[in-house]
Order: structure tokens, then sequence, then C-alpha cells
């Protein structure tokens, strides 16, 4: 299974492909999902079964407070009525690292009744970044270099 970028999503139809990113909107309809995602490079849809994940991920995913980072992986396929004209079939999902509140032990308080609840969210960052004055665009191909470096990195590793 390949890291993708959503911009690049066309190019994997078919294949599985892992997005990392973060988590701009859910909705849900019964036993689906929709998660539209985003990484920096694009958004799309995520449609996530109770059938493909399981019941304990898809009520993890039911939690999901928007920016949590996730990886999500699963089937590239074409959608003609997804804005980006891709969607994800979503097989498995890694919840970047938060915090519940049944993991907190608190003395003589009480915080809340919902022990899933998230209240707080902790995301790696993806590399480590050197400051720069401005980002400055390639004309080739028009993306900030940072971006372009990135994603060279990532198809050097993918080798």
């Amino acid at each position: 299974m390949a890291h993708v970028y959503i911009e690049d999503i066309g190019r994997h139809e078919g294949e599985e492909v892992t997005i990392k990113g973060w988590l701009s909107n859910r909705r849900s309809s019964g036993k689906i999902h929709f998660l539209t995602l985003r990484d920096g490079s694009g958004f799309i849809q995520a449609v996530m079964s109770k059938a493909a994940v399981g019941e304990e991920v898809f009520k993890a995913a039911d939690h999901l407070s928007q920016e949590t980072s996730v990886v999500v992986t699963g089937m590239a396929r074409r959608d003609a009525r997804a804005p980006s004209g891709f969607e994800i079939d979503v097989t498995s999902l890694a919840i970047g690292q938060s915090l519940h509140v049944s993991d907190l032990t608190v003395a003589k308080a009480d915080i809340v009744t919902d022990a899933s609840q998230t209240v707080a969210v902790v995301a790696t960052p993806r590399a480590e970044e050197t400051p720069v004055a401005a980002a400055t665009e390639t004309p080739a191909t028009g993306e900030p270099e940072l971006i372009r470096k990135a994603k060279a990195d990532a198809e050097e590793e993918e080798k």
C-alpha cells in the first residue's frame, strides 16, 4: 500500500492507498461514516462502513472531532459525484495521538459523562522544517518548494 497525497489520488485508482491527514468533516448515515479528509494538498471523502472496519473502529470514528489527525487506508476509486472525482473505501483507520476523558484521573472533579469524548489531539510533525523567509514557487510545477521537496522525499522513500 502506498502513502499518497490527495492531489495525486487519480494516479492510484483501484489501488490500496494510505492518506495521512486531518479530519475536516464527518457525517454518518446508519452503518456508514463519511469522513472528509485534508492533507495540505487537497480534500477527499473517505467512506467507512461498519462491515469493512469492524464495530470497534467504527465506534471510534463516531467520536472523532474536527482536525483530529488520522491515517486512513483503503481502496481509491473514481466517483463522478465527489468534488475531487475520487473517494476512498476505508479498510483501516488509525487515529493520531489523542487523550480521552477515560484516560484522565482526577481526584475530586466531575469532568463529563461521556468517557469516549476526545479532549485533546496531538499530531506528530510530518517532517522537520527549517525556517524559511517566504515560500517560493517554482515556475515549472507551480508548487511551493517545501511541498515539492516533501513529495520528492516521499517518492525516494517508496523506492
